[in-house]
């Protein structure tokens, strides 16, 4: 009676510990693993050339070709090298190929298949698919929405707007006629997510050059103030609140902004003393003083009565001007609006920052209880290379100049006469008409004599002007992110030509070599290095341990971006040349590339095509090929022949199984794969790892948000004082 009790609580632990497995006896194969290699099929699920290769079912197939029943017990079959033994042990343990970590290092056991046999057996690549929710949900809240609010504080010269085409111009209670926003939102809808998705390829790609321009602008703006604190004194209120202009809206087409910001500053002497009752006599017209400029200031501020100003209208012509002390707070109130009119910085990238480091932070916990997990790992690698957005997002935040030139305009709308007319055609919007419906184009198109009907006007729908124009409806145009430095450069050089300072060319206009890679490319080089590495340390050290497919993405990247950084500071060194050589000259030992401007040209342009091709590999083959796929089709089973399916799957093949420096021996029997999960090896670096790099890399964001917010408080602090001293010595 004990006896049989013994045996009975045997068995109950056995259940209980999952080991009766190994008890036997077993009539096939199909009886292990709750029948798991039971029918599996010899050839893959779909078409292996369009990702229908299943890396599951081959690694069934491994352990199916590895085992044998022989008396009912299992056994390995003679001379398999797949499997670890003894196969009693084997089997005692979870289903290798979807095991998971259970809260012990140890791991389950290994199917390590040579690259020969996957070749043979599992030739192709296997398209991503989704078995949870959480495999795409949690990416997307994690990184991609925060991604998004940070790519929408990065300035840009154009966007593709929604054309008012799309909406109905119908009432909002004439029902017949609004039934047509059942198919005009959804196109609504197509257009902002274009622009949105284009926006976040293109700050991936350009993020080098975008960091590259944003810090030289911040340098820029630094040695302005640094210049105005130590030769303030000697320069004319005109020349500071000139200076400050710069500050301000040097991120501006010189054409018109730099005239208006002439006429502006007329009312102010050029000449450096303090602004009083007494100085209105004493000012003498300096060389942006003309008739035109103080009409305009008398225009724009009328005439004014006090004590020591204009008296009344018989005075002459000279009554209807300010004095200079009026015309120096006018413009201190415009400067102070111009300097507080962006968005604050914690509005626009601090509440960013934090909102995506606690959700990675978050994830970061999370992950712990999925050791080992390959998805997981490359889903943390795709969030740290993502933070290089932020970082371009914190750049663009500090800079002092508004991305949005609708304040300037308001406070220039009557420095130009024409302003009107040329302001119309940059920002009216196409509306809606029957000409500009596609029904009536088409039909017109077919009812016109074939040689009228190029000259018909397309529809709204059609015209690229129409949808990809500026963001704001106003004469001035804002730069690119990657010019932005070289704009502000550009509006010093013109304000050296105007004054003849030589000191803003020696102070702060000096690009030296050293200066250019230590001030600027070295800070912009470790803002997209340091998450990019981060990432791809994340990929290497997820077995199989080297130098991969995957592990391979951040290096073509950080590769690219470094050309991209290399050519533009070639661009800049000895292209970017003022009509008076003055600005970025060539220095005297570059006379031979000067002349041959044709050959340095053809390289500069190779070299730049080759940075921005690894860049666009690296950013849709990258860290689109575990997410989009999900995103856009989180069910679909045959949807693999799209393009994109081929290029976000193309790393799940036999190929990138394997280290990079085992391709050129890839047929040689010591180059194997590992096809389980949750093994030991992989258990061991994801503690080792994961955390510590998810950590740095968020501490590295919190980090950069911190020094530059300091450096935008620091900046707004001198300036506005800078404001207080325009009109005293």
């Amino acid at each position: 009676m004990r006896s049989r009790t013994t045996h009975i609580w045997a068995i109950g632990l056995l259940l209980l510990t999952g080991q009766a497995q190994s008890a036997g006896p077993y009539k096939s194969l199909g009886d292990l693993f709750d029948g798991e290699l039971a029918n599996i099929a010899e050839a893959a699920p779909g078409n292996t050339a369009l990702g229908g290769q299943d890396f599951g079912r081959c690694c069934a197939l491994a352990i199916n070709q590895s085992l044998q029943i022989v008396d009912g017990d299992v056994q390995f079959k003679p001379g398999q090298t797949f499997l670890p033994g003894p196969a009693s042990v084997f089997v005692s343990h979870q289903f290798p190929c979807t095991a998971s970590y259970n809260g012990s290092a140890a791991g389950g056991p290994e199917v390590r298949i040579p690259y020969t046999w996957c070749r043979a057996n599992c030739n192709g690549w296997a398209k991503t698919k989704s078995t949870r929710h959480s495999d795409w949900i949690e990416p997307f809240v994690g990184y991609i929405l925060p991604t998004v609010v940070f790519c929408f504080t990065i300035p840009r010269r154009k966007a593709f707007l929604t054309p008012s085409a799309v909406f109905p111009d119908a009432g909002l209670l004439d029902f017949p006629r609004n039934l047509t926003l059942f198919y005009r939102l959804p196109l609504a809808a197509l257009f902002i997510l274009f622009d949105t998705v284009q926006w976040v390829v293109v700050c991936i790609i350009m993020a080098g050059p975008m960091l590259l321009a944003g810090i030289f602008e911040g340098v820029i703006d630094a040695r302005i103030m640094s210049y105005l604190a130590s030769h303030g004194r000697r320069l004319s209120p005109r020349r500071r609140a000139h200076l400050l202009l710069v500050v301000l809206i040097g991120n501006l087409d010189g054409d018109p902004a730099w005239e208006h910001s002439r006429r502006l500053l007329g009312g102010l002497p050029d000449v450096p003393h303090a602004i009083g009752e007494k100085s209105h006599a004493a000012a003498v017209p300096g060389p942006a003083d003309s008739e035109g400029s103080m009409g305009a200031s008398e225009e724009k501020n009328g005439p004014i009565d006090n004590k020591t100003g204009s008296g009344d209208d018989s005075e002459g012509p000279t009554s209807s001007i300010p004095s200079p002390a009026a015309a120096a707070q006018v413009i201190k109130r415009q400067l102070a609006s111009l300097l507080e009119s962006p968005t604050p910085f914690g509005t626009a990238v601090g509440l960013g920052v934090l909102f995506f480091s606690t959700s990675f932070f978050y994830n970061i916990n999370d992950i712990q209880k999925s050791y080992g997990n390959g998805g997981t790992s490359h889903s943390l690698a795709f969030g740290c290379f993502w933070m290089t957005i932020g970082h371009i997002a914190v750049v663009a935040c500090v800079l002092a100049a508004n991305p949005n030139p609708s304040v300037w305009e308001a406070i220039a709308a009557d420095l130009d006469t024409d302003h009107i007319e040329s302001l119309l055609p940059l920002g009216r919007r196409v509306e809606p008409s029957p000409s500009n419906s596609l029904v009536a184009f088409f039909r017109a198109w077919w009812a016109s004599p074939r040689n009228q009907r190029r000259e018909l006007q397309r529809p709204a729908l059609l015209t690229t002007k129409a949808t990809f124009r500026s963001e704001y409806s106003s004469r001035y145009k804002v730069a690119w992110m990657w010019d932005r430095g070289l704009y502000k450069a550009r509006w010093l050089a013109r304000f050296a030509d105007e004054y003849g300072d030589p000191d803003v060319e020696n102070q702060i206009l000096c690009t030296r070599w050293t200066q250019l890679l230590f001030l600027v490319a070295l800070p912009a080089i470790l803002l997209f290095f340091i998450p990019a590495f981060l990432g791809g340390m994340t990929s290497y050290t997820t077995p199989t341990v080297g130098l991969s497919c995957r592990s391979m993405i951040p290096l073509v990247y950080m590769s690219s971006q470094f050309l991209l950084i290399v050519v533009w500071l070639c661009y800049w060194k000895f292209w970017c040349i003022g009509e008076d050589g003055k600005l970025l000259t060539l220095q005297a030992d570059n006379k031979r590339l000067r002349s041959s401007h044709l050959l340095a040209d053809v390289a500069w342009y190779a070299v730049f095509g080759l940075g921005i091709s690894g860049a666009v590999f690296s950013a849709i083959g990258g860290t689109g090929e575990k997410l989009i796929p999900l995103i856009l089709f989180p069910t679909s089973t045959d949807v693999a022949s799209t393009l994109v399916f081929h290029l976000m799957g193309l790393f799940r093949n036999c190929l990138c199984w394997i280290s990079i420096w085992d391709w050129s021996n890839r047929n040689s029997p010591n180059t194997t794969m590992n096809l389980a999960g949750g093994v030991a090896a992989q258990i061991y670096y994801a503690q080792r790892f994961w955390v510590s790099i998810g950590v740095s890399a968020t501490l590295f964001l919190i980090l950069t948000t911190y020094f530059g917010w300091q450096y935008h408080h620091r900046m707004r602090t001198e300036f506005r004082k800078v404001i207080d001293g325009i009109d005293r010595t």
